[in-house]
């Protein structure tokens, strides 16, 4: 079971008394008036005795739900937004994790002013869950003057023993990747699944030809997640670098992923084929090259009914010539089922394929 975490300059919930339900109960009945947000600090306590659920806190926990029904009946006024923030700090050291969970949340109502309270507790925290909630909640843009702090903490928890908390600071890496690409690089290698997910993405998104990378994307035994994550991090790198050689690179495996000669049911990626799109912005050389190889794609009967119909759509985008859709949609018009009939469902949603 993990340990809480600190609770210095908190009072915890158990050393407070703790309205009893029926009073609760009572205060958010359908004939009560409006609840006064002193109220509200019983209410959060009384959630001590819910579980944390997978992601958040247990839904179907009744003293959970009387909170989120205490916050909707809390009688409107001005300095609210002010109210929940100093609330949320309050318990921010609570003894109960789902009590820190809530708290943390609270606290986000000023982040631009709360997030140097919120960093520290995250450094504090040692419950796997409520970690990657505090992380989470530290991304958003109203942290962002404490991002230094953040990234340094990040790179400490993706050697947490925890796969969830690995996975949410590698989260937060990869929103800097060239300065955190040994973290990931690591983690692409030796990482579980959901850490490989992400850390492909950013690696083959700053540096495509990456070792960790290209042995990745040579297994026929890859997680399509994996593959799909690789595939879109290489789209990344063509469509958002400047440098020339990046675009190569980048294209080179790009190319070998979207061969029919090697397609199947999870190779190409249909997410990477659609994101090829991006390309519309761009005035790149492999421009040509996509499009043909997009072409042939559409007509790839081993490959997915999904990434054959995202080619069609990316081809659309792209503004392929008119004649090779003409022509794709007189060779689906009569298609009904498997991928062909998806092709020619992609046909009809982009325009080129009348009902």
């Amino acid at each position: 079971m993990p340990s809480t975490a600190e609770t210095k300059g908190t009072a915890p919930a158990a050393d407070l008394p703790l309205p009893a339900t029926a009073e609760l109960e009572a205060g958010i009945a359908d004939d009560a008036p409006p609840l006064d947000f002193g109220k509200l600090d019983g209410y959060l306590r009384a959630t001590a005795a819910c579980d944390v659920g997978p992601v958040d806190v247990d839904p179907y926990c009744p003293a959970y739900r009387r909170y989120a029904t205490a916050r909707q009946r809390l009688k409107v006024r001005a300095g609210l937004v002010a109210d929940y923030a100093a609330l949320g700090l309050r318990f921010l050291g609570d003894a109960s994790p789902v009590v820190r969970m809530l708290a943390a949340q609270l606290t986000t109502a000023q982040l631009q002013n709360t997030h140097p309270q919120l960093l520290a507790a995250a450094r504090r925290e040692r419950h796997p869950q409520v970690q990657v909630v505090l992380l989470t909640l530290l991304t958003q843009p109203a942290a962002e003057a404490g991002r230094k702090g953040l990234l340094e903490l990040a790179n400490e928890r993706a050697k947490s023993a925890e796969l969830p908390v690995r996975v949410a600071a590698l989260q937060v890496l990869a929103s800097q990747p060239a300065a955190y690409v040994a973290t990931l690089s690591d983690r692409l290698a030796r990482g579980e699944v959901a850490e490989q997910v992400t850390a492909c993405r950013a690696v083959a998104g700053l540096t495509p030809q990456a070792p960790e990378v290209v042995e990745l994307l040579r297994r026929t035994d890859l997680n399509k997640e994996v593959r799909a994550a690789c595939s879109q991090g290489l789209v990344d790198a063509l469509c958002g670098s400047a440098d020339e050689a990046i675009h190569k690179s980048a294209w080179a495996l790009l190319k070998a992923e979207l061969s029919p000669a090697t397609a199947d049911a999870k190779r190409p990626a249909w997410q990477a084929v659609e994101a090829l799109a991006c390309l519309a912005k761009t005035t790149g050389g492999e421009r040509a090259d996509v499009l043909a190889q997009l072409r042939e794609l559409v007509d790839a009967e081993t490959a997915s009914g999904f990434a054959r119909a995202a080619a069609v759509k990316s081809l659309g985008r792209l503004g392929a010539p008119r004649d090779w859709l003409g022509e794709l949609a007189k060779r689906y018009r009569d298609a009904q089922f498997g991928a062909a009939g998806q092709v020619r469902r992609a046909l009809l949603d982009e325009g080129w394929l009348q009902p």
